[in-house]
């Protein structure tokens, strides 16, 4: 008895401190690190309103990705995210909040499939082999950045990334949303979607390649 209740003890240590390395990669990734210029920058999807309007995590990714594309980091913009339980098309929500910042429509291609993150990097890649980008700047929240670098960079982009001004976001959201991406990560890791060789750019965010 006195075994196996040192054997519990040992793997629910080993599993919170497991979990609190991810937790720290998390905190990490979110500093950003965009340096230099890149062929795209790819601003993942976020949730659109009932009634068709751009949620503030939403307005907050494109803004950030406005902001690069103004100061010259790239010269396209790719918005990527399909049909969320709102029924609207996340990217062209997105495409239409950007063009309304003064981004030009040609300078924005649009992925509208994805529903997941992964499926924002696969189909990402996709396009890549038609317009030959290689070198990406990935725009999210800060707390979802860790994650995605190493999404993109497993489907073989060097990847920079670059955080939204996050205040719509109280502190207790910040947390819950870390701990989500800590399951996210995990999961992802076990079922092969996150694949070794993406964990160097997930631990250090990307960053000048």
């Amino acid at each position: 008895m006195r075994r196996l209740i040192a054997g519990a003890l040992a793997v629910g240590v080993a599993g919170i401190a497991a979990l609190s390395v991810l937790y720290e990669i998390i905190l990490r990734g979110e500093r950003g690190t965009v340096q230099v210029p890149a062929d795209a920058i790819v601003v993942l999807g976020a949730q659109v309103r009932a009634d068709g309007t751009p949620s503030a995590a939403l307005r907050g990714r494109v803004r950030r990705a406005v902001e690069l594309y103004n100061e010259g980091y790239a010269p396209v913009l790719v918005v990527t995210g399909g049909v969320g339980a709102s029924g609207y098309i996340e990217a062209a929500a997105m495409r239409n909040f950007a063009v309304a910042a003064g981004v030009p429509e040609a300078a924005i291609v649009i992925e509208p499939r994805a529903a997941r993150t992964v499926e924002s990097a696969h189909n990402v890649a996709t396009l890549a082999t038609i317009y030959r980008w290689h070198t990406i700047i990935v725009v999210s929240d800060p707390f979802h950045l860790a994650r995605s670098a190493g999404l993109f960079a497993a489907q073989g982009f060097a990847v920079q990334t670059a955080g939204s001004h996050d205040s719509y976001y109280s502190a207790r959201g910040r947390r819950y949303y870390r701990v989500r991406e800590v399951a996210a990560l995990f999961v992802q890791a076990i079922n092969g979607e996150l694949p070794p060789r993406a964990w160097r750019v997930t631990l250090t965010g990307g960053g000048a390649q």
